[in-house]
């Protein structure tokens, strides 16, 4: 394959194809969609990957809705942080990525 296009997959003779057999990610978001490529250009411009041992902005931002999202029942902050991380987690959202001890709220 060449290159693809929301569902479509074309060779390099330019045939078209319907990918049905692609992983969740693909068949989720499909190719080439506008905003995506626009996203992770303006993020490959700053930082590409950085470890869990970091912190960064949009993990932030992340952990701070998952604690404001958590029941109130839950008490003290670092309670609801943990229950967010493990909702998380157990959705496969995050997989693990936020770690408690690098959890500043």
């Amino acid at each position: 394959m060449a290159r693809g296009e929301g569902i479509w997959l074309y060779d390099e003779d330019g045939n078209r194809f319907m990918d049905c057999e692609s992983g969740t990610f693909n068949l989720v978001l499909g190719y080439s969609h506008p905003e995506i490529v626009a996203t992770i250009r303006q993020q490959a411009g700053s930082l590409i990957h950085v470890t869990s041992r970091f912190q960064t902005r949009p993990l932030n931002e992340l952990a701070g809705r998952l604690v404001a999202g958590s029941p109130p029942f839950l008490g003290s902050p670092q309670q609801r942080a943990a229950w967010a991380m493990q909702m998380a987690t157990r959705a496969g959202r995050i997989a693990g990525s936020i770690k408690t001890q690098t959890l500043y709220l």
